[in-house]
């Protein structure tokens, strides 16, 4: 049972609570009426108070269901969910633009032009059955999760009067365990780091030691900021996350220009997860390789703006990034990637994406010992079931060698 505790507010300042099965404070507001006069409500969660009055600051500019018909279709309430009440309630782009994806590809084609007041359990259901015939159950699930999300919001807007995707109706989806994830053993990983020592740019070689070392996610690596490394205590805040995204107009349709190409831009944003936001120790090795990378970035500053006049990083001065190109913007992800791969490559050691040095890392971690909760936390898994799906295997497998070590030591 969900408990909480009310705040008393002045009158028209809303509510404050904190929600225990969400660990967070909610600051509930009026934001309107709808046009048969019932009150229109929005709630905004933070971790402490101040976070979710923050939150709410902004409700003058909430929707007012202004611009929606009375009786919308599926389609009109997700398109305006996602461009008005998400934008507006501080959901990532990126996360929007992900949750655009799956509508325009998994449900809109099957349940977008149905009447949302017409729409029940029988009509998610199908989607689900269609979706099922081509795609993985990973998908469906990405697939309902979503559905009854913007069902839910709908719900609290008093757009209809039931989630007809909710549990109540529609049972969720057989969760699908991911094993066998590729990894390097402790000789790969080896080889990869002499090899960057001795053919790696400075930045190159201290994010690939990076990535193998902290198990990092390529974007939240590569937006690290220098107020993020603690060279006195050795430790490393992960708090951001760097992406390319495409541009999207109010529709949510990715723009292009006149060929045909799509356009897309750097974006900093919040981590995947809430508990992807993490504070890692570092080895020391780690620490020596950034301070000489950050002194080298110094001198590159310097004669960047003394010959430019420009401040290196131009817009994105001020976000003193750890890893950037010579004239200081960011590393590109994709960019990145691809000089990644030829690094690996020439190292010898066929080809690896950058997300499988996290698989290694993992892989390291837990055959030296370390429990799927510990590897759980440094990574930022939101839970430690996510770590034992992807990585319980090789707990298995390290038990089996502890138990096979003990039998001969002692029979």
């Amino acid at each position: 049972m969900t408990t909480t505790s009310k705040t008393k507010r002045s009158n028209g300042s809303g509510s404050l609570r904190w929600v225990e099965n969400r660990q967070q404070y909610e600051h509930r507001v009026t934001i309107g009426r709808t046009p048969d006069g019932k009150v229109l409500s929005a709630s905004f969660y933070g971790k402490t108070q101040k976070e979710a009055l923050s939150k709410s600051s902004n409700r003058t500019k909430l929707v007012s269901l202004d611009g929606l018909s009375t009786n919308p279709t599926v389609q009109e309430w997700f398109d305006y969910w996602t461009n008005e009440i998400c934008v507006n309630d501080g959901t990532k782009e990126t996360t929007r633009i992900h949750k655009q994806r799956i509508a325009k590809t998994y449900v809109l084609p099957f349940i977008g032009e149905l009447k949302l007041a017409a729409l029940r359990a029988n009509h998610v259901r199908t989607m689900l059955n269609e979706i099922s015939k081509t795609k993985s159950p990973q998908t469906q699930s990405h697939a309902l999760k979503l559905t009854r999300q913007f069902l839910k919001m709908a719900v609290r807007h008093e757009l209809i009067t039931k989630n007809y995707a909710s549990p109540e109706f529609v049972d969720g989806i057989k969760r699908v365990t991911i094993r066998h994830v590729r990894a390097m053993n402790q000789k790969e990983a080896e080889t990869l780091l002499r090899y960057a020592d001795e053919h790696a740019s400075t930045s190159m070689k201290t994010l690939t030691y990076l990535l193998i070392y902290g198990g990092m996610r390529k974007g939240e690596a590569l937006a690290l900021s220098w107020r993020d490394i603690d060279f006195k205590n050795g430790e490393v805040r992960i708090g951001r996350n760097l992406t390319r995204v495409p541009l999207t107009n109010r529709q949510g349709l990715v723009i292009a220009d006149e060929v045909g190409i799509f356009r897309s831009k750097l974006c900093l944003g919040q981590p995947k997860t809430d508990e992807s936001s993490r504070t890692i120790t570092i080895s020391p090795t780690v620490l020596t390789l950034l301070k000489t990378l950050k002194e080298t970035q110094s001198e590159q500053r310097y004669e960047f703006e003394s010959e430019t006049g420009i401040p290196f990083g131009s817009e994105w001065a001020t976000e003193n990034l750890v890893f950037t190109t010579d004239t200081g913007t960011p590393f590109d992800p994709n960019n990145f990637q691809h000089r990644f791969s030829k690094l690996v490559l020439q190292a010898g050691l066929g080809k690896w994406t950058v997300h499988e040095m996290r698989h290694s890392c993992a892989s390291l971690l837990i055959n030296n010992g370390m429990s799927l909760y510990d590897v759980s936390k440094y990574l930022g898994h939101s839970s430690v079931e996510i770590t034992g799906d992807l990585y319980g295997h090789w707990a298995s497998e390290g038990k089996q060698r502890i138990a096979d070590a003990m039998t001969a030591i002692l029979g």
